[in-house]
């Protein structure tokens, strides 16, 4: 079975989902049936049938019994099932979080504010107080994306379940951690340009940022590099997530601890129907009220709801593109990760070439003012700001990724051999993660050449350069620019060469049409 698994995941393509990706109306993953959400016990399913039953189809599922042996369960839930905050407070109190109020979701949760958990805890108790007096306790406060795996590495609050652990994501993180200086050494040449112009478009980055600050902003590169994504939630009863889809389009999971939770999720092919009349935001929730008919298609969308109560120690998958709210029907605390792998990376993929365009159109009054070069250094910096990550950070991420499977081969002796099959150790796992890294890496890699192609016609026609024949281009001036792509076009290159010639001794097509 585990042989035929991999050997069907090796010859499909992945599926085409730029326009499911992108919140348009196309058909892109399966809906799923009438009798609900499936569920399925987490000690009895491999990792091959996880594989070819949710995540290449991208649906979502229940996983049930994962959480029974981890610390978090023994050490936070009290014997009536309630949170032990006394322990979290014990133990984690000095820890800073974030929380945020989600008492009016339709204006939104709000900034994030930081303090201890300690105070979050006192904040908790005074809450309980106040609602067992009959008295309204105002703000619902919830503390959201504490990097509690992170901060406190020697605790072991839980162990990653087989299922989800093929995580992109988290594994460039790691090796960013152990390597600090790799993703500095990144950044002074392409600061070197944006900082030379800057001056000139100061008025011009005002209003920009202006209208920036409407939009969902992501980490940095670099700052994406130094920071998981692992979290710890913890909320009262009655707190909420809004109606969204996951950062970068990643796969989520989501234990619960304590408490229940209730799921509300969109397939994708269903998402232009929460979008507003300028088809640019979402509806704050799937039951909003809209009085003003700003979102005209919300209703439609309904029918094709999936919901689903999350019990204690149960695990949720929440596929690429799946808009979803979450509440909180008890008290709860929940361990939740938000991580890539070659079954959605291409949704990725399509997310960043749909922010890169955005970002173009964005400061395209910038252009006049700059070089090519310059300005496409200026476009990769606010897609950074504004996705989480550019294109030298995706790229990173897929060679990190390729490199750790190719490494896994050679230390095996697995040249043109595919060993033993089954599971995260085989070298057919290995074999679709460099198969499907390829895919995307050989995209990435053209668009790369292609804007250098176009910038060094650029500076052709300004006079930086005259070419020379078959000698390759003659400098004409000290101010001939690079791509600021350049450095990562070398990378990817010999990435991808590595990897086909490795699927080739193996008998293994790098690129499945």
């Amino acid at each position: 079975m585990c042989d035929a698994a991999w050997r069907e995941l090796l010859e499909r393509r992945a599926t085409a989902v730029t326009e499911v990706a992108l919140n348009t109306d196309s058909n892109g993953s399966p809906a799923p049936t009438s009798s609900g959400m499936p569920r399925r016990c987490a000690a009895d399913m491999t990792y091959e049938s996880f594989c070819l039953d949710f995540m290449e189809p991208n649906l979502p599922v229940i996983l049930e019994g994962v959480a029974a042996d981890w610390r978090a369960t023994r050490d936070w839930v009290l014997p009536d099932g309630g949170i032990d905050l006394d322990f979290l407070q014990r133990r984690f109190g000095a820890a800073t979080v974030t929380v945020t109020d989600t008492a009016r979701q339709h204006k939104g949760s709000g900034p994030g504010q930081q303090m201890p958990l300690s105070a979050f805890v006192a904040w908790w108790r005074q809450h309980k107080e106040l609602q067992e007096g009959g008295r309204d306790p105002g703000m619902l406060w919830y503390c959201k994306d504490w990097h509690l795996a992170l901060e406190f590495p020697e605790y072991g609050a839980y162990t990653c379940p087989p299922a989800f652990q093929d995580d992109w994501l988290n594994e460039w993180h790691d090796g960013m951690q152990q390597r600090p200086d790799s993703q500095q050494q990144q950044q002074p040449a392409r600061q070197q340009q944006q900082d030379g112009i800057e001056q000139q478009q100061q008025q011009q980055q005002g209003d920009e940022e202006e209208h920036a600050g409407t939009q969902p902003a992501g980490p940095s590169q670099q700052g994406m590099a130094s920071s998981d994504y692992r979290f710890v939630y913890l909320g009262v009863r009655g707190t909420s997530t809004p109606l969204h889809s996951d950062v970068l389009r990643s796969f989520s999971w989501s234990a619960n601890i304590a408490g229940r939770k209730l799921w509300r999720l969109l397939p994708p092919q269903y998402s232009h129907l929460l979008l507003d009349r300028q088809r640019r935001s979402v509806a704050w929730d799937f039951f909003a009220e809209d009085p003003g008919g700003q979102y005209p298609h919300l209703a439609e969308a309904l029918p094709h709801v999936l919901e689903v109560v999350q019990q204690p120690g149960e695990a949720i998958f929440v596929p690429s593109g799946w808009h979803h709210t979450v509440e909180n029907l008890d008290d709860c605390v929940s361990i939740n990760h938000n991580w890539l792998n070659g079954h959605n990376v291409h949704w990725t993929w399509a997310l960043l070439q749909l922010e890169r365009r955005q970002a173009e159109e964005g400061i395209e009054d910038c252009r006049e003012l700059c070089s090519l070069a310059e300005f496409e250094s200026l476009v990769l910096r606010n897609l950074g700001a504004n996705a989480g990550l550019d294109y030298a950070g995706f790229g990173a991420m897929l060679r990190c990724t390729a490199l750790r499977s190719l490494g896994c081969l050679a230390a095996a002796g697995l040249g043109g051999t595919h060993g033993s099959p089954g599971g995260l150790n085989s070298s057919w796992y290995h074999a679709f993660r460099l198969q499907r890294a390829a895919a995307v890496l050989r995209e990435l890699l053209a668009e790369q050449l292609q804007c250098g192609r176009r910038i060094e016609r650029a500076q052709q026609a300004t006079g930086i350069l005259a070419s020379s024949g078959d000698e390759g281009p003659t400098h004409l001036s000290a101010q001939v620019e690079v791509s600021p792509h350049a450095a990562e076009v070398a990378a990817n290159s010999q990435c991808l060469t590595q990897i086909e010639d490795q699927l080739k001794a193996m008998g293994i097509a790098a690129d499945v049409t």
